[in-house]
């Protein structure tokens, strides 16, 4: 979602399927929170679990198959697919769109050229990454850079 920068054209999004660190299948609403200029600062979201419905609707559908007659379905199966995996934390996220983001160059940090690693910080701030706290940080110690320097190459957009 915020690498797809939805958070732009909208304020919320309501009820699309998730799921828990511990596997469980959710509900989720987001509201994006922006300051002034737009800019995403925060999200509040919350989840509603959806395990107990799903088992009390499977045994109404085994009573029901029982009593009619009629073929058995399990909501579990049927459920569609996950949209958004909220069983890691946003930090944890956030390293992740970084290591994928300098693995997909396939070159050692070390050996990278100041022009490949102008593009990684590019990218990442195109995905939205340096609005989390610690990420300039975390990305000038990943790429082996100073912090002052990743603020330049973000400039150089």
């Amino acid at each position: 979602m915020i690498e797809d920068k939805l958070y732009i054209d909208r304020d919320y999004i309501t009820r699309f399927p998730s799921k828990t660190k511990d596997g469980k299948v959710s509900r989720t609403s987001i509201l994006f929170i922006k300051n002034k200029d737009g800019n995403l600062i925060g999200l509040l979201t919350i989840s509603f679990n959806l395990d107990d419905l799903i088992s009390s609707a499977n045994f109404l559908n085994k009573f029901l198959s029982e009593l009619t007659g009629g073929p058995e379905r399990n909501l579990a199966e049927e459920k569609g697919p996950i949209s958004e995996d909220f069983s890691i934390p946003v930090e944890d996220y956030v390293m992740l769109i970084i290591q994928k983001t300098i693995e997909e160059v396939n070159i050692s940090p070390d050996r990278m050229s100041a022009e490949e690693k102008i593009e990684i910080v590019q990218k990442l701030n195109s995905k939205g990454v340096f609005r989390f706290k610690g990420a300039v940080n975390e990305v000038a110690r990943q790429l082996r850079l100073s912090e002052p320097t990743i603020y330049r190459y973000i400039k150089k957009e």
